[in-house]
């Protein structure tokens, strides 16, 4: 069975008894990219995540920033 964030060609298997089924054969330079593009979207995950944490620590400085200097003594 083939795993899903897997990349291969599905070939129909002769010898089989059931006629819809489908056998991936693999390919070590597949295998390599699609690795390599788990990885990526891995760091890309982290670097969204971190980002969004930032730019909500930001905007709430700013917040508290801009009601603490426009405000008056009353």
């Amino acid at each position: 069975m083939a795993c899903i964030n897997s990349m291969g060609e599905f070939v129909a298997d002769p010898s089989s008894k059931i006629p819809q089924y489908k056998k991936v054969t693999k390919n070590e330079e597949l295998e390599n990219k699609v690795f390599y593009m788990n990885l990526y979207m891995f760091f890309g995950i982290l670097w969204i995540c971190q980002f969004l944490k930032a730019k909500t620590q930001f905007i709430t400085m700013v917040s508290a920033s801009t009601y603490y200097f426009n405000s008056d003594r009353e």
